[in-house]
């Protein structure tokens, strides 16, 4: 198991996600994830394409993103490669287009 483990933020409203790690998880839109490096290693947050997201997480730091629309993000740790993941945010219930 890696140290570094995204988990969700507290009071982030109705739209909070949990992480548990680096995988494939669906948010909605306007719901918040926080990453949470519990670890003893230094990690990163770094969205492949368009860089709208990420940054350094120092152990015990935290790094929240609200995503908005439905699109497919693909991230990384860039100092470890093989720590990859994808969120896909979707519209809310009800809504055709976000």
């Amino acid at each position: 198991m890696h140290a570094y483990q995204p988990r969700a933020a507290r009071l982030l409203g109705p739209y909070s996600r949990r992480l548990q790690q680096f995988h494939k998880v669906t948010v909605i839109d306007g719901q918040s994830v926080c990453w949470a490096n519990t670890g003893s290693m230094t990690h990163t947050v770094v969205e492949d394409v368009a860089g709208r997201f990420g940054g350094n997480l120092p152990p015990g730091q935290t790094l929240v993103h609200t995503f908005t629309g439905s699109e497919n993000y693909g991230y990384h740790c860039g100092i470890h490669s093989t720590m990859t993941g994808t969120i896909t945010g979707t519209c809310k219930p009800g809504v055709i287009s976000c």
